[in-house]
């Protein structure tokens, strides 16, 4: 019994179509590793795919052990 529960919830959880509030940010654009001096010259570009405003100052990038600055235009 508890399966077929388990079941009709998921069905009705699924087909709904009701959709969560989410922001979607993604890596779009990445400049790295240029031949010659590169300092200030490597770049990423992050695009928020949703109406959601999201909140980057927590976020953070790692090479190896080294916390690289984020400058948010």
């Amino acid at each position: 019994m508890s399966k077929k529960l388990l079941l009709v919830f998921i069905g009705v959880i699924f087909f709904s179509g009701f959709s969560l509030a989410r922001a979607e940010v993604v890596i779009n654009e990445i400049m790295y590793d240029l031949e010659g001096t590169d300092t200030g010259r490597e770049w990423i570009e992050i695009y928020n795919n949703s109406n959601s405003s999201v909140d980057l100052s927590s976020y953070k990038l790692f090479e190896a052990d080294t916390n690289h600055e984020l400058t948010i235009f």
